[in-house]
């Protein structure tokens, strides 16, 4: 997920960015979520997996990816692993009537809001990252007015895909929307998450994809 490329595909499959890992692991170091069954719908080449590992060891992930080049890789990271887009696996969930306690991603903006409605009766929490300005738009203040997340404020801004980490920031804010077990309400907290250690060391490596 980037604004740099705003409104030039409707398609899912190429409205996917891998995340920095460091985004991940500031969520982890500041927000206390449970351990137990984890998803990731928009697994990508499964960074959000490999950054929770440096900090949790009691996550299970089932993971869901479209791109099928990424399922040897992700293959490695779980045993549980779904080749098919987020909408057609979140309603094969609801199907089956499965529970799981997190839901993380990191959704092509496009669908945010579709993939949303329907991750929240199937996780305990879902958190999603997103620009800080999907809470304004109009279509969704009814929604926000009564299902208000907490949010994390990445600070400094994410770069996306293969741009270098410190070379070229995004064009706009982000942060993680959590909605926990307690979210029928109009209000949430909003704070700003811990940049982690590893920032300046993943500034030096290539990105993973």
């Amino acid at each position: 997920m980037t604004a740099t490329r705003r409104g030039k595909s409707a398609d899912p499959r190429f409205d996917i960015y891998d995340t920095p890992m460091w985004c991940m692991q500031a969520l982890l170091d500041e927000v206390r979520l449970p351990g137990g069954l984890w998803v990731e719908p928009c697994a990508g080449s499964g960074v959000l997996v490999e950054a929770t590992t440096t900090r949790r060891s009691d996550v299970a992930w089932e993971l869901v990816e479209l791109r099928e080049e990424c399922l040897p890789g992700l293959q490695r990271l779980s045993s549980r692993v779904y080749t098919q887009d987020a909408r057609e696996w979140s309603a094969q969930a609801h199907a089956r009537g499965m529970r799981y306690d997190v839901i993380v991603t990191n959704p092509p903006f496009s669908l945010a809001f579709e993939l949303l409605q329907s991750f929240l009766p199937l996780a305990s929490w879902v958190i999603l990252l997103l620009r800080i300005g999907f809470i304004g738009s109009k279509a969704r203040q009814a929604f926000f007015r009564r299902l208000m997340p907490d949010t994390g404020v990445l600070i400094p801004r994410p770069q996306f895909g293969n741009r270098p980490i410190g070379k070229a920031s995004d064009s706009t804010e982000y942060g993680w929307f959590i909605w926990g077990p307690n979210r029928e309400r109009s209000r949430g907290e909003w704070f700003v998450l811990p940049t982690p250690p590893e920032y300046e060391q993943q500034k030096k490596r290539k990105p993973l994809v």
